[in-house]
């Protein structure tokens, strides 16, 4: 189905415009602003996430921040009241139209003012949803801070194969993150609380200025974990330049007025062990992403990828893992 033809099924005919959407890895989005002056955002979803319980998920997470004046998108029921409309042509996928919040999305970050900004919307994020009382009914085979299994999962893949040609170009990859990655999963114990589950700067709005942060989008990955790997996970994104930069910096003046902004914002939601051991758990994302990277390059079936900048999904999966490990040597000696 096309864009257009799905948008029939929300009673939207002859849209002024259709735009795609390319920042995303997982699902097809589309830009659309509708003959009334409206705007929506129309996604085709990955087949991870097809099912209804996602979408439900979505919409209820919305709703929390919202009650608690958070700006957040709504998801937007169909002309028989349901929150997706299946393919016809796929049917593992389904389609879904959500509000748009105008703004600025940044693909970097490059002020510290930013990066405080970031953290402290961040930290009203978790705060408003600290006693949220629901119950996540849409589960990931791996979910994006499931470190631990992530790790199992590129072990158990660089047995299967350690015999294949492709191994030979990135031996030296593979065993780096086989021997630093498992010292720096966290401790046992510590709190899990509602996440975001994918704060890379992308995801933030913000006004027309581009200074101030307006709302946080994509809330296919809300979990409970702990924050600390939120935290990591959107430091590493904020804080590092190009994921597929062979000469990766971490950026510590944006770590700190990022940490900052979050501490100032809920100034007792970490505990002192949790602010402790923050910077490692950014350096454990930075490689956790590496390692999915480079399973995926042998793999060759999760990530999407820019084609017009790299050949094939290896070829993109591999320079994004070689960026994430030179930012992980750069963090060691900075955080």
């Amino acid at each position: 189905m096309t864009p257009k033809q799905v948008l029939i099924h929300y009673g939207i005919r002859a849209p002024r415009r259709v735009k795609p959407i390319s920042i995303g890895l997982m699902h097809a989005t589309f830009k659309i602003d509708a003959a009334d002056g409206a705007e929506f955002v129309l996604q085709r979803l990955h087949p991870l996430m097809s099912g209804a319980a996602f979408t439900a998920d979505y919409a209820a997470v919305c709703r929390e921040l919202a009650a608690h004046e958070i700006l957040a998108q709504k998801v937007v029921r169909d002309t028989r009241g349901k929150l997706t409309v299946a393919d016809d042509e796929f049917p593992d996928r389904v389609w879904r139209l959500l509000t748009f919040i105008p703004g600025v999305v940044h693909e970097t970050l490059s002020r510290a003012s930013q990066a405080r900004g970031c953290g402290a919307a961040v930290a009203k994020f978790h705060a408003a949803l600290a006693d949220s009382k629901y119950r996540f009914a849409a589960h990931l085979p791996i979910h994006p801070y499931d470190v631990s299994k992530f790790y199992r999962a590129f072990v158990a893949t660089t047995k299967k194969f350690k015999d294949d040609p492709l191994m030979a170009p990135v031996r030296g990859d593979v065993d780096f993150l086989l021997a630093e990655l498992p010292k720096l999963l966290l401790p046992d114990g510590l709190p899990a609380r509602v996440v975001h589950g994918d704060l890379k700067i992308t995801n933030f709005v913000f006004d027309e200025r581009g200074r101030d942060v307006r709302g946080i989008i994509d809330m296919d990955t809300c979990a409970r974990f702990s924050v600390l790997l939120e935290l990591g996970d959107a430091l590493r994104s904020w804080c590092g330049r190009a994921e597929d930069d062979p000469r990766n910096k971490f950026n510590a003046a944006l770590y700190r007025a990022a940490v900052a902004g979050y501490i100032d914002a809920a100034p007792k939601f970490l505990s002192a062990r949790e602010k402790k051991i923050l910077p490692r758990a950014v350096k454990l994302i930075v490689l956790n992403l590496a390692s999915r990277f480079l399973r995926d390059y042998f793999e060759d079936n999760y990530f999407g990828w820019n084609t017009k900048k790299y050949p094939t999904r290896r070829a993109a999966n591999l320079a994004r893992a070689r960026g994430q490990i030179a930012l992980y040597r750069d963090a060691l000696k900075k955080i």
